[in-house]
């Protein structure tokens, strides 16, 4: 280029160092980062008290970030911010450095380098200040994350990255559990964004929150007006479960089966899958059909039978059979049950019932052997005392011989 020319035939003309600069910034424009890189590297080395050294090695900076190279970025930001602290670009240097060590997960500096620039007034501290959010999220402090981003929004005021900073909030609080929060900032976001992308997710949210805190009325409206809407997009399968969640707990069941079993088969790969066809056997059965739940405990395996949700669809799988007087189905359910690994919690009571079921086959010595297993290994369960009466029944009939 012209600029380049420049520099490297008059090398000591007081044109070079400008020329050098700018040749650096032509490059930087036609996004070839390694070439500028390197050239913006000749400034400071060549003229270091020059009047570019301080933009080029802030823009050195920026070409290793955008080359991917965040440890080269991150050592010419700090470079620049130990040679020229105050100036004018500090601030924004400071964000960039922020950006650089968040790219390297070293969120401490990264929030040391945030916190220096959230004093700068406009984009550039508002920026900062989304950064600090961000790498206490990272670093797990959820509650401070949160009260983070609703600061940054409320001085962002009514652009869009405010409403992804409302959103942002609401995720720290989910992270933390905390719900009422988190539906708080989430039926925020679509009342004062409402052509935000994420207003659709953030109504989703609020529904989940809900559900979560028990307020199943509340989640239906919410979660219904979102159907309705057809905008849940990708967060549909989400969206209906929770629909379908707080119909069941409202009562709904009806309602609810047909809601969970919508989700099961259109979207069969989704992570909630599983967990939408064992809770419409679950709302199937408290419908009182307990042989249309049988049905669908009968369709859950094999398709999801290396689910997390399984162990439970055995147990409620037997528990339909014992109740539809099964006994031979539900024993296989229960011993299936007891032969897997997770939901321990029920444990005891799948012995207890495996139990009964042997006591209804006429086979003592089995009902002797679960109603034992229920004392010696779960002696704290509410079902220990009644069991080990029933040990003592099953072996007068015969089960200690």
């Amino acid at each position: 280029t012209y600029f380049a020319a420049v520099a490297e035939k008059w090398p000591e003309n007081a044109l070079a160092e400008p020329a050098l600069y700018w040749s650096a910034e032509e490059l930087f424009k036609a996004e070839d980062w390694e070439n500028a890189a390197k050239a913006y590297a000749a400034v400071p080395a060549k003229f270091p008290a020059g009047k570019y050294a301080a933009p080029s090695l802030y823009s050195l900076g920026w070409s290793e970030f955008q080359r991917g190279r965040f440890e080269a970025a991150a050592t010419s930001f700090k470079d620049f911010l130990a040679k020229f602290p105050a100036h004018e670009l500090a601030p924004e240097c400071r964000v960039k450095l922020g950006e650089a060590l968040t790219k390297l997960k070293k969120h401490d500096e990264a929030l040391a380098a945030y916190s220096q620039a959230k004093t700068a007034a406009g984009k550039i501290g508002q920026e900062a200040a989304i950064g600090a959010a961000w790498c206490l999220y990272e670093q797990g402090k959820f509650a401070e994350a949160a009260t983070a981003f609703g600061q940054a929004a409320a001085r962002i005021g009514k652009d869009p990255r405010a409403a992804t900073c409302v959103f942002n909030a609401g995720n720290a609080h989910v992270e933390n559990k905390d719900y009422p929060k988190a539906a708080v900032e989430f039926a925020k976001l679509p009342a004062e964004f409402p052509d935000h992308e994420l207003a659709a997710d953030a109504a989703y949210w609020h529904g989940y929150c809900l559900v979560r805190m028990g307020k199943f009325d509340e989640a239906a409206v919410v979660l219904e007006k979102l159907k309705a809407s057809g905008k849940a997009g990708k967060k549909e399968a989400e969206a209906l479960h929770s629909l379908a969640e707080a119909k069941f707990g409202q009562k709904n069941y009806k309602d609810a089966a047909a809601l969970y079993a919508d989700v099961a088969k259109r979207f069969p790969k989704h992570r909630l899958a599983a967990s939408a066809a064992y809770g419409r056997m679950l709302a199937i059965e408290k419908t009182g059909d307990l042989a249309e739940a049988e049905t669908a405990g009968n369709e859950f395996f094999p398709a999801f039978a290396d689910s997390d949700t399984a162990p439970l669809a055995r147990f409620a799988l037997g528990e339909c059979r014992f109740r539809l007087k099964k006994y031979p189905e539900a024993a296989d359910d229960f011993r299936k049950f007891l032969a897997g690994t997770g939901a321990a919690d029920l444990a005891a009571d799948a012995e207890y019932k495996l139990g009964w079921c042997e006591l209804n086959l006429k086979n003592p010595a089995g009902a002797l052997a679960r109603f034992s297993n229920v004392v010696a290994k779960y002696p704290k369960s509410p079902l220990a005392p009644e069991a080990a009466y029933l040990a003592g029944r099953a072996a007068e009939a015969g089960g200690d011989k």
